[in-house]
């Protein structure tokens, strides 16, 4: 049943699939099956992509620059969902260098099988920290899986406006929060479904308000996610010292029982470093692993 479900979905997404993206889905099933290793074929890892946008997730993120932080430009994502899949068996993380004169370099943050994208950066400085979002109209499958139009975006993109661009021209499919960073200091928060595109800057309010979310706003930080009270609570206690550390804390006070992964991004150095779920803890209480950016850029 599972599987004919999401088999069905896909023959809505797969018309919005690069040619680029399904090529590499095809090698990975090959790959795999070269391997000797049974019951990963193509059906499966196109389902496998498909799946996010079926997901109720309770995502988190936060960018802060200026006087929110100790100088840098810090970004947080918190993904709060996949558990069920035994994903955080499987973590890996991806390079993409370019083939192509405008390409960028993209670091997919992720998990065998999935070519698609939850969690990324480029070399440009540019971070997506993504999250569903139900309260927006219009939803669809026929349309760019989220996976791929994160990744098609970063790969395009060389700055947060220019990714923001990118989404609003594209054939969205379901409800999705995003915030979009560089190390420019530019931070821009989409809530974006088929049908709509909103977007919220930092420091143009003093509350930001949509339905029945209510986010008092401070200084030079853009957040939103799963426990809005907490979040903003702890974006005030920590505001002026945002960085590695403090991120790390505010995950600690935010993470659900559901946290499978989370990833603190310095877009100014581009460094980043992850922490993925380990037994039954919350990946925000593991072990941090840095990927400094000369392990990764040419």
């Amino acid at each position: 049943m599972v599987h004919h479900v999401l088999g069905e979905a896909w023959k809505k997404m797969r018309p919005f699939v690069s040619a680029e993206e399904l090529e590499e889905m095809e090698g990975l099933a090959a790959g795999l099956r070269d391997a000797g290793i049974v019951g990963i074929d193509l059906p499966t890892i196109h389902h496998l992509n498909a799946i996010p946008d079926f997901s109720q997730m309770g995502c988190s993120g936060v960018i802060a620059y200026g006087d929110a932080t100790r100088g840098d430009v810090w970004q947080m994502r918190v993904l709060d969902y996949g558990l069920e899949l035994g994903l955080h068996k499987r973590p890996m993380i991806t390079v993409y260098h370019p083939v192509n004169t405008f390409d960028n370099t993209i670091v997919n943050i992720g998990w065998v099988g999935l070519a698609g994208m939850v969690t990324g950066v480029n070399n440009r400085g540019v971070a997506i920290s993504e999250m569903r979002y139900n309260s927006i109209e219009g939803k669809t499958l026929a349309g760019e899986p989220m996976v791929f139009l994160m990744k098609r975006s970063l790969r395009f993109g060389n700055s947060a406006p220019e990714v923001v661009s990118i989404m609003r021209s594209a054939k969205r499919t379901n409800g999705y929060g995003y915030l979009v960073g560089d190390r420019e200091k530019n931070a821009i928060g989409v809530l974006a479904s088929a049908n709509e595109f909103v977007e919220f800057r930092p420091n143009t309010a003093k509350v930001f308000e949509r339905g029945k979310d209510v986010l008092p706003q401070y200084k030079d930080v853009l957040y939103c996610g799963h426990y809005n009270d907490r979040q903003a609570a702890s974006v005030q206690k920590l505001h002026g010292t945002l960085a590695l550390s403090t991120l790390q804390e505010m995950a600690l006070s935010i993470a659900p029982e559901s946290n499978l992964q989370v990833v603190v991004f310095n877009l100014t150095t581009g460094d980043l470093w992850v922490a993925n779920k380990r037994g039954k803890g919350r990946a925000a209480d593991t072990t941090y692993v840095k990927f400094p950016r000369d392990a990764w850029e040419k």
